[in-house]
């Protein structure tokens, strides 16, 4: 009985190759929110692309002209579905202004004249405590200005990069075979360009079920007579594709309108939304993923996990076509001799 010796040679080449991956998915993860910012500006870009070569070659408008017609578009979309609401916030908040403070100052000062003065004492604040709540006040003002600030420039910047994106799809497939050896720059730009096409897939993937969702969503709230059915609608399209917590803040303002209608109005719309995405979830969603990424459930939801881990929840929504896109390289790049 002989032994064979298995002799396993590993060149420094690999051991480079093996190091400069390592390197690489470091650099990723702590360099992740820029990867992320520039990822979503891409999935925005693709569909902004998909949109404008469609009506390019459907309807013969220019490129350019219908991607940014598609934007403006959009604006005008969402503002006239934001604008019936807002006579009616003013008018809450001016009967707010007009009938409840002054009923609460009223009260107040009811209740501070029936106080003891043992009780008044109970209240003096020292000029320490008000120099110390003070402060406490303006850093917070001062925490929450900078959030909105940070937060109102990564959007400027997200839609920028989108835009240029869009308007100028070939110069990102450039930039990225600039990366690579001469030989693979052709099959780097023909597997940014499919990339561009899955990724826009996913998008009107995604479209159609939000379309789905909200059409039903609306015909359900009207059936049970709830105002703004059509706002509730387009609330419960949008938020579903925020994977897990998406449905929830999609039925949270609908079952509010409900509950101010009436309890058992309210009931019905939570359970209505419940059914719903049932639905949804266990057969709409799966079926059309799959057929547009070619990824089975399990991987979906194993995705959606990491991506929400990693990066909250827009790592969570641009997990499937981060995945979608990072398959389509890695079998697209193998060298030719292993296939």
């Amino acid at each position: 009985m002989s032994n064979d010796k298995h002799i396993v040679d590993i060149s420094f080449a690999s051991i480079l190759r093996a190091l400069l991956l390592g390197v690489g998915a470091w650099l990723l993860f702590v360099l992740r929110d820029i990867v992320l910012l520039v990822f979503t500006a891409f999935i925005i870009g693709s569909g902004l692309y998909l949109v404008g070569r469609f009506l390019q070659t459907r309807f013969r408008i220019p490129y350019k002209v219908g991607v940014i017609g598609t934007v403006i578009g959009g604006v005008i979309v969402a503002g006239a579905l934001i604008y019936p609401l807002v006579p009616s916030l003013v008018e809450q908040i001016s009967n707010f202004r007009e009938e409840q403070v002054p009923t609460l100052i009223e009260r107040a000062e009811q209740y501070w004249e029936e106080t003891s003065t043992e009780e008044k004492e109970s209240f003096s604040i020292s000029s320490e405590k008000i120099g110390e709540y003070t402060r406490k006040v303006a850093g917070g003002v001062l925490f929450t200005t900078r959030n909105i600030l940070s937060g109102a420039v990564y959007t400027l910047v997200l839609v920028v990069i989108s835009l240029y994106l869009a308007l100028e799809p070939r110069n990102l497939e450039s930039m990225i075979a600039e990366f690579w050896p001469e030989t693979k720059q052709q099959r780097v730009r023909q597997k940014v360009s499919e990339a561009r096409d899955k990724v826009g897939q996913w998008i009107l993937g995604q479209v159609i079920i939000a379309l789905i969702l909200g059409v039903l969503s609306y015909l359900i709230l009207i059936i049970l007579k709830v105002e703004n059915p059509l706002l509730l609608g387009v609330i419960a399209g949008v938020f579903n594709m925020i994977p897990f917590i998406g449905p929830i803040l999609g039925l949270v303002p609908a079952a509010v309108m409900g509950f101010l209608q009436s309890v058992q109005t309210g009931v019905a719309v939570i359970i209505a939304y419940i059914v719903l995405q049932q639905i949804e979830g266990n057969f709409l969603t799966p079926t059309i993923m799959n057929k547009v990424t070619g990824f089975s459930h399990v991987l979906i939801i194993i995705s959606i996990l990491v991506g929400g881990t990693l990066a909250g929840a827009l790592g969570a929504i641009i997990a499937i076509p981060f995945m979608s896109v990072l398959s389509l390289f890695v079998e697209g790049l193998r060298p030719q001799e292993e296939s």
